[in-house]
């Protein structure tokens, strides 16, 4: 869950056009199951209110603070007009229904093996000191010292439409960090 205000990643709409396109149904787990990220991880649904007493005393007082989240926490549903943010068991598995939107938008599903489901418009945001899309790669890279150095690439693969996301270091041994599977259309 991130605390900062709910928006977009800034990118020019060029910039936005060239962003991958991951569409269809995906495991939220990588391939393999290695215990790493899941899908959802690289995507944000901004509109999460967070009543100021439901979180640390740092927070503004007296007010609703407004936060991104995960998009498994939409099946949180709605409670006295807020949207709650749903936490899920570890025993739970979901799949996630991305649909391209416009720019870096996605009308985003979500089904738990719990029998709850739920969508929200939300956004793909990956970290990264500065980040550019380049022929459907979604590209960032890491401040080192005083040298700005690759660190990761995200793509839809063509043949399969699953999502890969790769590590710096791996690319360099010629292997992917993390693999969604597209497992519907």
């Amino acid at each position: 869950m991130k605390n900062e205000r709910a928006a977009a990643p800034s990118h020019s709409l060029d910039e936005l056009e060239q962003c991958p396109k991951p569409n269809g149904i995906f495991d939220n787990l990588e391939v393999g199951g290695k215990g790493g990220p899941g899908l959802s991880k690289y995507f944000s649904v901004p509109g999460f209110q967070i009543p100021e007493n439901s979180y640390p005393s740092n927070w503004p007082k007296g007010k609703v603070v407004e936060i991104s989240s995960s998009p498994i926490a939409i099946l949180g549903g709605m409670k006295n007009g807020l949207r709650q943010v749903y936490f899920a068991p570890s025993s739970e598995r979901f799949t996630l229904e991305l649909r391209p939107l416009k720019s870096n938008k996605f009308l985003i599903g979500v089904k738990g093996t719990s029998g709850l489901s739920g969508e929200a418009e939300g956004y793909l945001n990956i970290s990264g000191e500065r980040k550019r899309c380049e022929n459907g790669v979604l590209k960032a890279f890491w401040r080192k010292y005083d040298q700005i150095v690759p660190g990761w690439e995200l793509y839809v693969e063509p043949e399969t439409g699953d999502v890969v996301m790769v590590y710096s270091t791996a690319k360099e041994r010629g292997e992917i960090s993390y693999r969604f599977k597209r497992i519907g259309k």
